[in-house]
């Protein structure tokens, strides 16, 4: 039974997107993987960099309108060629801008992850300190993704690469790579246990039994899911499929770890490749049940993957790219909300009213969500392409623009203190009149090592009001912010402390509150 109610018959279930790349010039091609989408440089739009499988990365600087120019040169994307699986987008040494980390190899050979320092403000671009990055330029495995938690609490964002089987590697690992500062990382896979063999495609990660500690969850192609659960002492033990009820095993092409039923507690949807896909609900230990046969979900070509509320009804949606090498597939839009029978969950097909079916056959990869255009609502970006080895797989990328509805929203940006400064792995949980609730965790590394906008949205659907914002932060430290109405963009920075936010400006997109360093609200940064 959930926990999650809105006013159903007010809010709307349904949401259109148009697309925009060519309009945008965001129109590149290539050989598709994962996406970051953030505000690098600080302007107030959002920026992209696009992995590309066949090395041209580039980076795309949103400017002023919506659109993007094309910044690889000057921002130092590095020419030297490689298979780049990913980019992870976050504050890895704590200075207040947002550096990257590309993990390198996929299915070709074992190659160097690629570590660029954000040195925009400084020197106009990045900085390739891959050489002196210890662990993550070391070129040990042919990484197929990667996911940024902070396992030890010590502050900072560590990282989780997961092993895929190549020519050069026959026999992958995973790797723990843990945060030393200064953007150097060091291996410490074997000491906390990370010792599995297996063809390991993504990962994700978070706290799965409640204990405070963030937990990873890797896919395999070839073998069980594996979730490795955080002993809180820097080691980790694997847990078995028939302790947890995941026993999915084979063909998997990722974990999205998400509190799909709002019950406070993160849940694991299961993409796999012309298999059922389960979706596994938590209940609040540890222990988890599959409930995607009830919703309807089923089987597809899942290869890329990500879960956004895109309607703004409060309940995650789940995107799907489902094309293969030699046969491309239309994308697939699967909208869920709490609709059958005592609040199940159940699935709506809609991939054709949304206007995404319209696009025709792809084979879509890395994907990324955020508020292109600033109206409330997630936009979405998808990086298309087969592998380099074939040159007819290249396909030219997808922007598209959600059209929006009446449904309410609310934006949080979170800034860490003692937690990361991009504190990956906190959950808010936004309290709703008559005793709903919408939770989000925010997360670095998902899909295809793909980063969102680092901003928590939620979808409230019909609700005038939010009563409250209880934050749990990687810290440990709780903290409760009472926050301004609906559609509006709050800035919190952690403290432990229960804050009052303050309207500041008639402009309700334009504002932040409560919980600054000083205590006080402040105006928030455009484009947060």
């Amino acid at each position: 039974m959930f926990s999650f109610a809105l006013c159903a018959a007010l809010q709307v279930h349904g949401v259109s997107f148009v697309e925009e790349a060519s309009a945008r010039s965001a129109d590149v091609d290539g050989y598709g993987r994962g996406t970051a989408m953030a505000d690098f440089d600080g302007d107030g739009w959002l920026d992209l960099y696009v992995a590309d499988g066949a090395g041209a990365d580039r980076f795309l600087r949103g400017v002023a309108g919506g659109s993007f120019v094309d910044v690889s040169v000057a921002w130092g994307v590095p020419l030297t060629p490689r298979h780049t699986m990913g980019a992870l987008a976050a504050d890895f040494d704590g200075d207040g801008d947002l550096d990257l980390f590309l993990p390198c190899g996929g299915d070709s050979n074992a190659e160097a992850g690629v570590v660029l320092r954000n040195d925009l403000a400084a020197f106009g671009t990045f900085t390739d300190l891959s050489a002196s990055a210890g662990g993550a330029g070391a070129a040990t495995s042919a990484s197929f993704s990667a996911s940024a938690l902070d396992f030890d609490r010590d502050g900072d964002l560590d990282l989780f690469l997961a092993g895929h089987k190549s020519p050069a590697t026959p026999f992958p690992v995973c790797s723990l790579l843990r945060n030393d500062g200064a953007l150097y990382f060091t291996d410490v896979s074997a000491a906390a246990g990370i010792t599995d063999v297996g063809n390991f495609m993504h990962c994700g990660a978070g706290d799965l039994d409640g204990d405070g500690w963030q937990d990873v969850v890797v896919a395999a192609f070839d073998g069980p899911l594996r979730w490795y659960r955080n002993r809180q002492d820097g080691t980790f033990e694997r847990v078995a499929g028939t302790v947890s009820g995941m026993t999915v095993s084979g063909s998997e092409y990722g974990a999205l770890l998400e509190d799909f039923d709002h019950d406070g507690d993160l849940d694991v949807f299961v993409p796999r490749y012309a298999m059922a896909s389960p979706l596994y609900l938590n209940d609040g230990f540890g222990s988890f049940t599959d409930v995607s046969a009830a919703a309807g979900i089923g089987s597809w070509r899942i290869m890329g993957h990500t879960a956004a509320d895109f309607d703004l009804d409060g309940t995650l949606d789940l995107f799907f790219g489902t094309g293969a090498v030699g046969s491309p597939f239309p994308d697939e839009l699967l909208l869920l909300a709490p609709l059958g029978p005592g609040g199940a969950l159940q699935a709506t097909h809609w991939s054709v009213q949304s206007g995404i079916s319209a696009y025709g056959d792809t084979r879509c990869h890395g994907m990324a969500t955020g508020d292109l255009d600033g109206d409330g609502d997630l936009d979405l970006y998808l990086n298309h392409g087969g592998p380099s080895t074939i040159p007819s797989t290249s396909q030219r990328n997808a922007l598209w623009i959600n059209q929006g509805n009446a449904n309410a929203w609310l934006r949080l940006a979170l800034t860490g203190t003692r937690s990361p400064r991009t504190p990956a792995g906190a959950r808010a949980t936004a309290r709703l009149p008559g005793g709903g609730s919408v939770v989000r965790t925010l997360q670095v590394g998902r899909g295809f090592a793909s980063t969102d906008e680092p901003v928590m949205s939620f979808g409230l659907g019909a609700s005038t009001a939010v009563q409250l914002i209880e934050i749990l932060w990687p810290s440990g430290l709780t903290q409760t912010v009472l926050p301004p109405s609906p559609r509006t963009t709050v800035r919190v920075f952690e403290t432990g402390l229960a804050q009052q936010g303050v309207r500041l400006l008639d402009n309700p997109s334009t504002y932040s509150c409560g919980a600054s360093p000083a205590g006080a609200c402040a105006a928030s940064v455009p484009g947060i």
